[in-house]
């Protein structure tokens, strides 16, 4: 679900369901005696965290790249959010590309 095609809040909503979601299956994978469940847990958790940072990094018009930090949870969650929102320009107000002709 990308962020143009549903409501801000919803998007909010869903990247706050991924993140703790994504970090309960993460850190609960620890209490799995099984190694191959642990290891499924903690995959499909982290995936999950990643999915949220995704969606955060876009909310606030960074590249997606910046998702990486879901890597470095929580420290990395910590950076995400004091990261600045970065304005994103309105085509109406940037200025035309050539300037207009006829006004010499």
């Amino acid at each position: 679900m990308a962020p143009e095609e549903t409501s801000l809040p919803r998007v909010k909503m869903i990247r706050t369901v991924l993140v703790t979601g994504g970090l309960a299956v993460a850190y609960s994978s620890l209490l799995v005696p099984s190694d191959f469940w642990a290891l499924a847990m903690f995959i499909c958790g982290l995936g999950l965290v990643l999915w949220g940072c995704y969606l955060w990094a876009k909310l606030k018009g960074r590249s997606g790249a910046w998702m990486l930090l879901g890597f470095l949870a929580p420290a990395g969650l910590i950076g995400l959010l004091i990261l600045p929102v970065k304005a994103l320009p309105d085509p109406a107000s940037r200025p035309p590309s050539t300037p207009p002709r006829g006004l010499d």
